[in-house]
């Protein structure tokens, strides 16, 4: 007997070893979602999703002339590259502005204006207008604004703009309503602003289209966006010829709406890619608190009852006391000479690569020698149990060369049933084998004979007659030998045409009709042709010989007459 650690401390490290494979794929899971979730959050700042639709939710913004300089010189260098490290980003930015700039605040004469045409300048249509900001505070020889109108030809001149007319200054109201063309005598009687606003708005909403092409402009009250202009090519008004604004100069654009479409998309993604990654966490959380495998699966604790030991501690035991004849290498155990135990990995194994195997499969294989059917040398065939076959060429058997053998001579010692499985095999085996090699000779033979007999037969290859095969015609010998009954008495032999006698042997062409003849007539037919002698049905045919061996045999059979 062996002092052998026990079965149950191999299950033990394999259930902590897949214990800690779970929990380590949960932790990596988790880690994943929350990198890829900060990642997208973090693009999503870069990309100033958020300020964008804070600014369209709560925006424009009110700014006066003092204010929009300051935040036109906090901003301007914050454009393109270097506001990837201002961390600007971080923070909510007024995006969306209603500006007051005041009276005449803006060059409106055309001839100054830069224009941007769609096609060609001569017969394209206009669609922008560029219109520069003359506020000398803000035009200076760093800093240049430019206001981008829509073109009147192609602009929504009605449309009614979201303006917060209580924001604008009182000069700037008094601007918007003498441009309305209402009398100074009347408006300076209004001491209070409401009373401007509440006109201003009355006459807006009647007269919009006036409102926009008059008043906007004339007073400098505006409703945009902030840009630096990018590859975009203008004209002047003057001129034809095409150029790029230069790296100082700012474009205030009124002519678009400011809908961050691109950027709710965004936001929405986010906040669907959260919801799912809060599910997966959640998921993985839960598996990470809960996981648990059982350290006996069922498919152990199923052989374990089917070989009647009543626990792993029985059967730590029972391979303790296992008798050294009875144990190879702690792989293989015969218990109490009725089972055997398979062990594909070693008692003391500690790898992990090779605990990991084990996860799905147990280590532990128990089945009754009476299941034994045959050993190869590379594997176990089995009866009556949930596997086929036990593969012995698998790494964990490597190193064990004899392992086939000893089982062998094992169970040839100790199964009744194994013992005589194999005798029959063996003996099955051997007959199989003298049948090959007899019906290797008598193929030999046939072939011999026909090379003998029909080789430099001139007619046979000019008409292709041929013999049926040698190994068809040695199968016959071997296997088509019939004896004569009652049942043939009054038959004829349509070769000989005599008629059968008790005790002959006969047999029968392998034809629809199943004609029958004498044994040693047929044997003799099947070496002249392959072909049945009353219904032509054809068997397996002997090679054709080639054509040079007839033109040799022709040259052969006319040359001497030639030289006689």
């Amino acid at each position: 007997m062996r002092n052998l650690p026990p079965c149950s401390s191999l299950l033990l490290r394999i259930h902590h070893q897949r214990l800690e494979d779970a929990r380590n794929k949960h932790l990596k899971n988790i880690k994943k979602h929350i990198i890829n979730l900060f990642i997208y959050f973090l693009l999503l700042l870069i990309f100033q999703c958020h300020n964008r639709i804070y600014n369209s939710l709560k925006g424009p913004f009110p700014m006066n002339l003092k204010q929009f300089h300051d935040h036109l010189e906090t901003n301007y260098n914050l454009f393109g590259y270097k506001s990837l490290f201002s961390f600007h980003w971080f923070r909510f930015q007024l995006d969306y502005i209603q500006l007051d700039l005041g009276e005449n605040k803006i060059d409106e004469n055309n001839k100054n204006s830069l224009r941007v045409f769609y096609g060609h300048h001569s017969h394209g249509q206009l669609l922008y207008k560029f219109h520069h900001v003359i506020e000398p505070s803000i035009d200076t020889s760093s800093m240049q604004l430019y206001i981008k109108f829509n073109a009147y030809e192609q602009s929504d001149l009605g449309k009614v703009y979201s303006y917060d007319f209580q924001s604008f200054s009182i000069k700037t109201l008094r601007c918007i309503v003498r441009e309305l063309t209402i009398s100074p005598t009347v408006y300076m009687k209004w001491f209070e602003k409401s009373l401007y606003v509440e006109k201003i708005k009355e006459m807006y909403n009647e007269k919009a289209i006036f409102f926009n092409k008059n008043v906007i402009s004339k007073c400098g009250i505006l409703i945009g966006y902030l840009y630096q202009p990018r590859n975009e090519y203008v004209c002047l008004s003057n001129s034809f010829n095409y150029r790029q604004f230069n790296d100082n100069v700012r474009i205030f654009d009124t002519s678009s709406s400011y809908i961050p479409y691109i950027s709710y998309i965004f936001v929405s993604l986010f906040i669907y890619f959260l919801y799912k990654t809060i599910q997966h966490i959640s998921c993985n959380v839960n598996q990470l608190i809960h996981t648990s495998f059982p350290l006996v699966d069922d498919l152990i604790r199923k052989q374990l009852i089917q070989s009647n030991i009543n626990s792993l501690e029985g059967l730590d035991e029972l391979l303790s006391n296992t008798p050294n004849i009875n144990n190879y290498h702690n792989r293989l155990f015969i218990l109490q000479n009725n089972y055997l135990v398979i062990l594909e990995a070693d008692l003391q194994e500690t790898n992990q690569v090779i605990l990991q195997q084990f996860y799905e499969n147990p280590p532990l294989i128990i089945i009754s020698i009476d299941n034994i059917r045959y050993i190869k040398s590379d594997c176990v065939i089995l009866i009556d149990c949930h596997q086929s076959y036990i593969d012995f060429t698998k790494q964990q058997f490597k190193n064990h060369f004899n392992l086939t053998n000893w089982l062998h001579e094992r169970l040839m010692d100790l199964s009744d049933r194994y013992r005589y499985d194999w005798e029959q095999e063996e003996a099955q085996r051997i007959q199989e084998e003298q049948y090959r090699h007899l019906l290797e000779t008598l193929s030999n033979e046939e072939a011999e004979y026909q090379s003998r007999h029909y080789r430099n037969d001139i007619n046979r290859i000019l008409y292709q007659v041929t013999s049926a095969s040698p190994r068809f015609i040695a199968q016959f010998r071997l296997n088509n030998r019939l004896l004569v009954d009652d049942a043939l008495l009054d038959t004829t032999c349509t070769i000989c045409l005599e008629n059968f006698q008790l005790n002959e042997f006969y047999a029968e062409w392998p034809c629809p009709g199943r004609h029958v003849f004498h044994f040693n007539c047929m044997l003799k037919v099947l070496r002249e042709r392959n072909t049945c002698p009353l219904c032509r049905s054809p068997v397996e045919a002997a090679a054709l010989h080639d054509r040079d061996l007839f033109f040799r045999l022709i040259v052969n059979r006319i040359t001497p007459n030639v030289f006689t």
